[in-house]
């Protein structure tokens, strides 16, 4: 057997969830009706009413999230069929079957779909701005590699 896995990490950071900010527009952020516990809330409101009533003011910290990560990039299991390779397949001298994955775990406290992604590329300026752009694909393979 063999294991293979690339992990990547970032720490910190920040990214402008307007996701968040657009389902807190229409109403149906998960938490909207969630009570208000900040001490700037007015009695009654709930926690994305509050949220709208503070942003007209330029506040939008409360759609800034920490951006930190780590994610399984690529995970691989193979196997070595060795001697098993000559009686499956005429003439093998090896013979390998393996099970792959891509972007199959991100662990973060990101409350959007991905704090990796952005809607504007990847410049420095307009990184970490996520206003629902679709997460990375999750991708599974199965391979057999034969060597003659």
């Amino acid at each position: 057997f063999s294991f293979y896995a690339l992990l990547d990490w970032q720490q910190g950071g920040a990214i402008a969830n307007l996701t968040g900010w657009l389902y807190d527009l229409y109403g149906n952020s998960a938490d909207f009706a969630a009570p208000c516990t900040a001490a700037s809330c007015n009695p009654g409101e709930t926690l994305g009413q509050w949220r709208l009533r503070i942003y007209p003011a330029r506040t939008t910290r409360v759609w800034m999230e920490n951006a930190t990560f780590l994610k399984a990039r690529e995970i691989t299991v193979s196997y070595n069929l060795g001697g098993l390779a000559k009686h499956l397949f005429a003439d093998a001298r090896t013979a390998q079957v393996s099970v792959s994955a891509r972007n199959l775990l991100t662990f973060t406290g990101y409350s959007g779909m991905d704090p990796e992604v952005s809607d504007f590329g990847s410049q420095a300026i307009t990184r970490n701005i996520d206003i629902a752009p679709y997460p990375p694909s999750r991708s599974f393979w199965f391979s057999l590699s034969v060597g003659f």
